[in-house]
């Protein structure tokens, strides 16, 4: 970003917010979507000034020469939402679009990952889709194999099995085994 004093200072980052403005307020009736658009430029004129003068000169050392994990481009959303309290009477529509860039994710691995486990799962087995569904979700979002929560979940698991009718035979099995 340009220093206040620089000529280009005025216009820098513009078209990136009316760019965000037309995205956000899309689905808005015209008198709405140019308040939001001018109420976002103001808000945007406002953070340069605000980034200039007191954000530039506090990011840390290893994001400046780029030894973190974490460029400007990602600290520097994350120092807005941190002090969203201070910011929100005069940044609320930039907090808003600052909060979606934070949680969106950046890659489509997650989908990936999905696609990747239907087509192990399928593979593996011809099952019903209320069966295949369940097993996709318990691989896609269920604990780690081998953690404490699943030992825990296998053992209940077992238990209840053993505690049905006609499971006498198996429980005697079961006890002399472990």
């Amino acid at each position: 970003m340009p220093e206040s004093s620089e000529l280009g200072f005025s216009i820098y980052g513009n078209k990136v917010v009316f760019s965000l403005a037309q995205h956000f307020y899309q689905d808005d009736a015209d008198v709405s979507q140019k308040t939001g658009s001018s109420k976002l430029l103001a808000e945007g004129q406002q953070m340069k000034f605000n980034n200039n003068e007191n954000i530039k000169p506090n990011i840390p050392n290893e994001i400046k020469t780029e030894k973190s994990s974490t460029n400007s481009t990602q600290w520097f959303p994350n120092q807005l939402m941190e002090a969203k309290s201070d910011h929100q009477a005069f940044l609320g529509e930039l907090l808003l679009i600052a909060e979606v860039a934070i949680t969106l994710p950046v890659s489509n691995a997650w989908p990936e990952r999905g696609a990747s486990v239907f087509k192990t799962v399928k593979n593996r087995c011809r099952l019903h889709n209320n069966m295949l569904e369940a097993m996709l979700h318990v691989k896609i979002n269920g604990p780690l194999l081998g953690s404490p929560s699943v030992v825990s979940l296998a053992n209940r698991a077992v238990q209840t099995w053993l505690d049905k009718k006609n499971r006498e035979a198996s429980k005697q099995g079961r006890s002399e085994r472990l």
